[in-house]
């Protein structure tokens, strides 16, 4: 794979930071491209962590929510209509058993395989759920990292290698008998684009470095910046998300970002309601056969927001399952231009706290 000299002068001008227990470290691409999402810049390392204090019995308080690095996240989740163009782009590399499959062209019906053309795999898209947020299953969230890791490249590697290595993907039983993954645990060091851990997720969603003014940060219980629990409901009936179960009369799916006044601290749409969205952490290492998802959802009733919204709240789902995806990626570096062009390169291609 060509390496990009921009690229090489953006690892060059790594900064170093330790990010979770893995090998991948934070840093700053001056390369990285937005791929016409909106991103939401989570600044403020070095944050409080926030001690849960898990209601399950036997289990320890846990720390979350801390990062010592500024990342990116996107604003909202990944819509149909987004996804449905990933899913044309990638249509003449995708593996025979994944071209109908669930996990790659979404839940619902709302994009459709049509059969094969020429040998290339075919699909149509509803186009009145075009805005709605996709759910699909873990490794193909992961995939869709890959190909904006890799600037969209057409070719089958860009989607098979970058932040995950597909590869590693798959089951084996450990020595006790039980199914177990296989699959690359962190991103990769390197990674341009991933899909974010829990304590980013978390911070994204719920801490302000505001909360009790200026420079004085803390945690909101809510991921709609507030301590009450958000009402759901459509929108123009007083509704506060499309989470949860929906008074009798009023229809759903809502489009994404439909609660434009709903926002986290760092002006993140529907990390209540959306399609509860996938997380790279692996639950429990004893058995790891689940990744996590978190927040509540307009495809799943039961997860009433008042508790699967709550600050310290996640649900492990086996990645063949179904989550809504909602990027990170690193934050562009505006400052190293100049580094750049010292290096001789001449051709290279918030609420209030969003950048």
């Amino acid at each position: 794979m060509p390496i990009h000299p921009c690229r090489a002068v953006a690892a060059a001008l790594t900064i170093s930071s330790l990010a979770h227990a893995g090998a991948w470290k934070a840093f700053r691409d001056l390369t990285v491209q937005d791929f016409g999402h909106q991103w939401s810049t989570v600044s403020d390392p070095h944050n409080h962590a926030y001690v849960y204090d898990d209601p399950t019995p036997g289990n320890p308080d846990r720390w979350i929510g801390r990062t010592n690095y500024k990342y990116r996240v996107m604003t909202r989740e990944v819509t149909v209509r987004e996804w449905f163009d990933f899913v044309q782009t990638y249509a003449p590399y995708v593996h025979s058993d994944a071209r109908a499959s669930q996990q790659f062209i979404g839940t619902n019906g709302f994009i459709q395989y049509q059969g094969l053309s020429g040998g290339v795999p075919q699909y149509s898209m509803e186009q009145q759920f075009g805005d709605v947020p996709i759910q699909v299953g873990w490794r193909f969230a992961a995939r869709y990292a890959n190909y904006l890791h890799n600037d969209q490249a057409d070719a089958a590697w860009a989607f098979e290698t970058g932040a995950y290595d597909t590869s590693t993907f798959g089951t084996t039983q450990n020595e006790m008998g039980a199914n177990v993954l296989t699959d690359q645990r962190e991103r990769s060091e390197g990674a341009r684009f991933w899909i974010p851990f829990y304590d980013e997720w978390t911070k994204a969603g719920h801490w302000d470095p505001d909360r009790y003014g200026e420079g004085e940060g803390g945690w909101w219980q809510y991921p709609t910046t507030g301590d009450t629990a958000p009402i759901p409901g459509a929108p123009d009936q007083g509704g506060q998300t499309n989470g949860g179960t929906f008074p009798v009369g009023q229809a759903r799916p809502i489009d994404a970002g439909s609660f434009p006044d709903e926002l986290s601290p760092w002006g993140l749409l529907d990390v209540s309601g959306g399609a509860h969205e996938w997380l790279e952490d692996i639950w429990s290492p004893l058995v790891p056969n689940r990744r996590l998802t978190g927040g509540s959802s307009i495809y799943l009733t039961a997860l009433d927001p008042a508790l699967y919204d709550v600050l310290g709240r996640h649900r492990p789902l086996s990645p063949t399952s179904f989550g809504g995806v909602r990027l990170a990626s690193v934050v562009p570096s505006p400052g190293a231009i100049a580094a750049l062009f010292a290096l001789g390169a001449t051709s290279c291609r918030r609420r209030r706290n969003a950048v």
